[in-house]
């Protein structure tokens, strides 16, 4: 278990880290106390189904996170996922790894893009759906040739 707020070499605290930013909102599957605690210190609201900002899994499952992934619309997701797994070195009982979530979620039209240590017991595997992805460069793009 973990109470810091920052995790890793950066010394960057844990929500900025994911890309949390105040008035997100994060629908936590399985996640430790200290961690929600985290998430409301820093101005993210924490949710029980989507919609919602992110979604953040902390899953040690496979069968169990594929039916999570089969009855929620990911959909309803507006930023992005993180799905967490325990390190070989947790001690915790698992048959998920990290490749287990993509195996799962790559098909289903999301892209993982960033790794990260959570903490002492837990890494995350940050994913983007590519339609949003796509969206949110349209957007970009427009705002930039508004500016020029």
């Amino acid at each position: 278990m973990s109470t810091s707020s920052t995790s890793g070499y950066s010394g960057k605290p844990l929500p900025a880290k994911l890309g949390y930013q105040l008035g997100d909102s994060v629908l936590l599957i399985n996640g430790p106390g200290w961690f929600e605690d985290m998430l409301r210190k820093a101005g993210v609201s924490v949710v029980k189904d989507v919609p919602a900002t992110w979604v953040h899994g902390f899953l040690t499952d496979k069968q169990k996170l594929s039916i999570w992934l089969k009855v929620n619309d990911l959909n309803k997701i507006a930023k992005g996922a993180w799905f967490s797994w325990p390190k070989k070195a947790s001690g915790l009982t698992t048959n998920v790894k990290e490749q287990t979530f993509r195996d799962l979620i790559l098909p289903m039209g999301w892209v993982d893009t960033k790794v990260c240590v959570v903490d002492n017991n837990w890494s995350g595997l940050k994913f983007f759906c590519v339609a949003v992805s796509k969206v949110l460069l349209s957007k970009f793009q427009l705002a930039t040739r508004l500016l020029i």
